[in-house]
């Protein structure tokens, strides 16, 4: 039984390790920014992403824009945080309930690059706005 145990712990740990790790993102959106995010994923020259803790540090600049090199994250659900940040340094938690609408992630010809959409406002602004992307063809 010892050995049954032990053979299937040292599976699961071999398997573990052979696994890429994703990192969910840790977004800094401008202070008051209301509008919607792209995130570019695989973007080569992209500056270098950070780490704070677990997280990929990404920073949104005032157009709503940000890039990184690391690759776009799998399919399904994701640990996202998301912040407002004052230049003062003060940060402020947006929950994604309410706050954070429309998240996607399209992907052309299967290619690795991959470029992710979410709107930072409320519900109304959300409604007011959604079709935004479709017009311009990014849905």
């Amino acid at each position: 039984m010892k050995r049954v145990f032990l053979g299937t712990f040292l599976l699961f740990v071999l398997c573990a390790c052979n696994q890429d790790k994703q990192y969910p993102n840790l977004f800094y959106i401008k202070d008051g920014y209301v509008g919607w995010v792209e995130v570019e994923y695989n973007k080569e020259g992209a500056f270098p992403t950070s780490k704070e803790g677990t997280y990929n540090v990404l920073w949104v600049d005032e157009n709503g824009k940000t890039e990184t090199e690391e690759p776009p994250p799998e399919q399904g659900w994701a640990n996202n945080r998301y912040y407002y940040f004052a230049e003062n340094g003060d940060r402020k938690e947006l929950k994604q309930s309410e706050k954070i609408h429309g998240a996607t992630t399209t992907r052309k010809n299967n290619e690795e690059k991959a470029i992710e959409y979410f709107f930072v406002g409320s519900e109304k602004q959300f409604e007011d706005q959604k079709g935004e992307y479709k017009r311009e063809g990014k849905q």
